[in-house]
């Protein structure tokens, strides 16, 4: 495949070193190192600071043309600005003689490719060597600078064992060895969406091509098209960690890959840490285990013919062996030929595979609503006693990570479903009402990305209009899994879902969190924002997107217009102030606005309190060491809040950034251990800011009057009654966890020495289980355990479920008859003629309009 934009070289001859010498006399042009048809590779001696470095010649064809000039010296410039040491940096570019140039670091190594060509590599020095090649292409993409074209011929490991990037598209391929080069990357390193239209190419086709580079390592060879994850091969002993992070970078659909070399380096460094041991830095090489390979970057023994070119091989696998290249061209492109066949046999394999999937999984719900009818939930250990699943027949096509077709994807109708386009919608996506669709993200994601990422495809988490709508979701849900919903607190002790919907399910049994999740039993739970859970996307039929952030926010300053605010999902209040984190990368100016624009301003943490609230709500929400905008600004030679409050609280953190006085600073809380205030250039994007909208914004509230003798009455019976049943229900959920631990011990002990052995792991999983208040946790995938103690556990399991229920029967019942008595006294109000008292009894009644409210309202916690 020929790029288009660049003038063909038929039958380039790289330039003698003494033609170069005359062209070029800052330089001392000492040998050719590699050609091709494309550019060659020379070893020089910049004179003028006693330095080698390496010199890039290319064809006069290319410096005749105008558009690939253009280009290849704003890359060059964009390149020079880059300094890191997983980079090769460029120094300098030029024209002399008719030749375009280059000036690049000299690296005294091999390529990966050389080094590590089909050989499967310690796990440990995997990792260092692709965490280098992530730092590297971080700093680049940082810049805006996308790669292209990563692959083990461009990475060069040097003399200190550093991988070094190199090659950023400035040059057609020049390696025959590593197949065919594109102009935006090589047949089994690029991502699906570069092969079917190179103009895609991004951070995140960068980030699958280190995917490619890491599963490559670990196994020895390229990932096929299906996945096997790297644990399970048979090269060497993989940890299992590396399948999360290999499958997610390598994902056929872009927008659920890493972003950014960045965010794929931050989740190998902890794996690469927990594998070599607190305090190894750098490349140090570890101690290879038996069965893998090492990575040699040590000059080997090559054939008679080959000695020449040994001791100058450094950038040997960055250039073409033109020679090589034209004798193969015809293989390559019969390879390709089959490749393409082989794919168009798997989109139909796969195509009617999925219908006949669709088919069982909606007949498989049926029975499985109809058996849940019969005879109750489903119990976590009871699959462990069903007869396996039968194998798949030997025709049968399994899906890996090869795309669908393409008019099928989630990626591919991204465009439709934005503008609002129905007609079509992504493979397994179904029915939810009349009017809704619903399609289930198997990615476990934060709240707030996973609202993101539904809103870049035209849909919202999915929100619950009645009970058949949980039902639904559960019979969709995975078993063991939590799916996010799109729902949260809306400030006051409220709750309430994204696209405006009014329904009773929106109150939570508990509440450590902000945001609704729901678990496979149908229990909802309000849980912090970073937790990470797949969820549901649901679409409109109408095209329209209530749950979108511009919708949230109009219907807030609706509300507001009303004066009766109704806040988005994720406000909470504290001292009468409402705030709320919006996670949305950008800089301090455009913070200030945006909450400007919903009537609000930035937070200011006027007090310990308030700062110590505020430090407490983004624990919940952002990773450790972010941090978020408040509203703070160094002008006029001090520091000053948006509103115009007095200065008079501070808390820096213990290291806060150098010349506090200096203009031109905003204010920023951080995040993690050593949380506290920050000074940044304003221009800076941080992930997220905080609004507040102040407790006497919305005009003053009257004073309440005093409860009557009555009231207070039936206020106090109500306190205690409550009390007493959340006592009453804590300590038995706790001594049925308990008698759970109990059983299971009793039964651990029981089993002959030989047998302990074998039940270790699945005992103390399923011990771990139960938490320190008892409650046995239904969240993630059970232990296998034996059917005589996997019974007495499911019974613990049903037990606790009772138990919530009966609570929460009973709080609602408590609810009842204390609106009850207050209706009384209302009445009593009205006959008497008390308006003062009538609106404080309806105040209360507003309050107390569901469970969650209510047992808000009484502040009941049973400690």
């Amino acid at each position: 495949m020929a790029n288009q934009d660049r003038p063909t070289t038929d039958g380039f001859k790289a330039p003698d070193p003494e033609e170069l010498n005359s062209l070029l006399p800052a330089y001392e042009v000492m040998q050719l190192v590699a050609f091709g048809g494309t550019g060659a590779i020379y070893l020089a001696r910049q004179k003028s600071l006693d330095r080698n470095i390496a010199l890039k010649v290319l064809p006069r064809e290319f410096g005749k043309d105008s558009v690939f000039r253009e280009r290849f010296e704003a890359e060059a410039k964009a390149m020079a600005r880059l300094r890191h040491p997983n980079l090769i940096g460029v120094h300098d570019f030029g024209e002399a003689g008719g030749y375009l140039y280059l000036t690049m670091d000299f690296v005294d190594g091999k390529s990966l490719s050389h080094s590590a060509r089909g050989k499967a590599i310690a796990q440990l020095t995997a990792a260092h060597v692709v965490l280098g090649i992530c730092e590297g292409l971080s700093h680049a993409h940082k810049a805006g600078i996308v790669h292209r074209d990563i692959k083990p011929a461009n990475i060069l490991i040097g003399s200190d064992r550093k991988p070094r990037i190199g090659d950023f598209g400035l040059a057609l391929d020049t390696d025959a060895n590593e197949g065919t080069g594109l102009d935006h990357g090589t047949p089994g390193y690029a991502g699906p969406e570069v092969m079917q239209d190179p103009s895609q190419t991004s951070k995140r086709s960068d980030v699958y091509a280190v995917g490619v580079i890491l599963y490559e390592l670990l196994t020895g060879e390229l990932p096929g098209s299906r996945f096997s994850p790297p644990s399970r091969t048979t090269a060497q002993d993989v940890d299992a960690r590396f399948d999360k992070i290999i499958r997610r970078a390598i994902h056929p659909a872009p927008g659920m890959r890493f972003a950014d070399a960045g965010e794929m380096a931050s989740k190998l460094k902890p794996l690469l840490d927990s594998l070599s041991g607190k305090g190894s830095g750098g490349l140090a090489i570890p101690r290879e285990s038996e069965g893998s390979a090492k990575l040699n970057t040590e000059d080997e023994l090559e054939e008679a013919d080959e000695r020449a070119f040994q001791q100058n091989e450094t950038l040997a696998a960055m250039a073409a062996n033109e020679s090589r290249r034209y004798d193969r061209q015809i293989a390559v492109k019969v390879l390709i030929i089959a490749i393409l066949l082989m794919s168009l046999l798997w989109v139909w394999s796969a195509y009617n595979r999925r219908k006949e999937e669709a088919a069982r999984d909606e007949a498989a719900a049926k029975r499985l609503k109809e058996a849940e009818d019969l005879r109750g939930p489903v119990y976590p250990w009871e699959n462990l006693r069903r007869a396996p699943s039968p194998p798949p027949s030997p025709g049968s096509v399994t899906a890996g990570i090869t795309p669908q077709p393409r008019e099928l994807t989630l990626y591919a109708l991204q465009n439709q479903l934005v503008q609002g386009q129905r007609s079509r919608f992504p493979e397994g996506t179904w029915d939810l009402s009349d009017d809704r669709k619903a399609y289930f993200v198997r990615s476990a994601m934060s709240w707030s990305k996973a609202g993101k990422f539904a809103e870049a495809y035209g849909a919202h988490l999915v929100t619950l209009r009645s009970p058949e709508d949980r039902s639904a979701l559960i019979s969709k849900l995975p078993e063991g899994k939590t799916t996010w919903l799109g729902g949260g607190m809306t400030g006051g002790g409220t709750w309430g879902w994204v696209d405006g919907s009014i329904s009773p399910l929106s109150s939570p049994a508990e509440a450590s969190g902000r945001f609704l999740a729901m678990s496979g039993s149908g229990t909802i739970r309000a849980v912090p924002g970073k937790s990470e859970y797949p969820f549901f996307l649901v679409w409109r039929l109408d095209g329209s997107n209530p749950g979108s952030t511009t919708a949230q926010f109009e219907r807030f300053k609706l509300s507001i217009d009303q004066r009766r605010p109704v806040f988005p999902p994720g406000t909470v209040t504290s001292g009468g102030r409402h705030y709320l984190v919006v996670e949305r990368r950008t800089g301090w100016t455009k913070a200030r606005d945006f909450a400007r624009e919903t009537s609000g301003h930035l937070a200011i943490p006027g007090s310990q309190a308030e700062h110590d609230y505020l430090k407490s709500l983004l624990a919940t929400a952002l990773r450790e060491e972010d941090a978020a905008w408040l509203g703070g600004q160094f002008a006029r030679g001090a520091w000053r809040w948006v509103t115009s409050e007095p200065w008079a609280f501070t808390a820096w953190a213990p290291k806060p950034a150098a010349m506090l006085d200096e203009a031109d600073s905003a204010l920023c809380l951080q995040n993690g251990t050593e949380a506290g205030w920050d000074n940044l250039d304003p221009g800076t994007e941080l992930p997220a800011f905080i609004i507040e909208w102040s407790k006497d914004q919305f005009g003053e509230k009257e004073p309440q009057p005093e409860p009557s003798e009555a009231w207070k009455t039936v206020r106090v019976q109500c306190t205690v009654s409550l009390e007493t049943t959340r006592k009453k229900f804590l300590k038995l959920l706790m001594d049925n966890g308990a008698g759970m631990r109990t059983e299971l011990e009793k039964w651990y002990n029981g089993l002959a020495l030989q047998d302990r052995g074998r039940q270790f792991r699945a005992y103390t999983q399923a011990k771990a289980k139960v938490t320190e208040d008892g409650r046995i946790n239904e969240e993630g995938r059970f232990p296998p355990l034996p059917a005589e103690i996997a019974s007495v556990c499911n019974a613990r399991l049903r037990d606790q479920r009772n138990l919530d229920q009966e609570y929460a029967s009973l709080m609602e019942k408590a609810r009842a008859t204390y609106v009850r008595k207050m209706e009384e006294l209302l009445l009593a109000g009205q006959r008497e003629r008390q308006f003062t008292a009538i609106r404080a009894i309806e105040g209360e009644l507003q309050v107390t309009r569901d469970v969650q409210s209510f047992v808000d309202h009484f502040e009941i916690t049973g400690e």
